[in-house]
């Protein structure tokens, strides 16, 4: 198949003699996108596909920039934009936290493997992240969160008050089980339980 590069597997055999004729597929995926050979055999040797390599060098970087950020170009955009390095970012997409709330939790003063480890305990997102919110230290936190704490239970009031107006801590109501219902006074069928009233499953604060 002739390309816009004339790259035929002769001419890439005689470039390269390390070419594996197998690969030949590969190869000239890159260069339709218009790579040179020797430039495709970089990406591909990279092992990033035609069109991430694409982005990659629109975004000024090469394959070997490529490879040692190891993940797809918008996920490295976002980390670059928030001044992350290489080697931060990899370790906190690793922890599957990305640039916004990596970010986050690195301010708060933990690191990806606390961040995630505190994520992996809470009910969600949004209640992992109340935890940095709690003064506790990152080792606090996760073994209060493994054990089903909830970390509205140790913000600081001005926080607690604010998360009652959200309904954060909103009581956890339930009325209790009905008992078994006999007739009253007067015929009237009533329950044990009558005057009771609601039973808070849960305390805040």
């Amino acid at each position: 198949m002739t390309t816009p590069h004339h790259f035929d597997l002769y001419y890439y055999s005689e470039q390269r003699a390390n070419c594996d004729a197998s690969n030949w597929y590969a190869f000239e995926d890159y260069v339709e996108m218009g790579f040179t050979p020797e430039r495709a055999k970089e990406w591909f040797d990279s092992d990033v596909t035609p069109e991430h390599a694409m982005a990659f060098q629109m975004q000024g970087m090469g394959p070997s920039d490529a490879w040692r950020w190891r993940l797809v170009p918008e996920i490295v955009a976002g980390f670059r934009a928030r001044t992350f390095t290489q080697e931060q970012a990899r370790d906190w997409a690793d922890a599957e936290i990305f640039a916004d709330e990596a970010m986050f939790w690195q301010h708060a003063g933990y690191s990806p493997s606390e961040a995630f480890m505190i994520r992996a305990a809470s009910a969600d997102v949004a209640q992992a992240v109340l935890w940095s919110l709690t003064g506790l230290s990152p080792a606090d936190a996760m073994d209060h969160a493994a054990h089903g704490a909830e970390p509205v239970g140790f913000l600081c009031p001005p926080l607690m008050e604010a998360a009652r107006a959200e309904d954060v801590c909103a009581p956890s109501l339930a009325r209790e089980p009905e008992p078994e219902q006999g007739p009253g006074p007067r015929g009237q069928v009533v329950s044990e339980s009558e005057g009771q009233g609601l039973v808070g499953t849960r305390r805040c604060g």
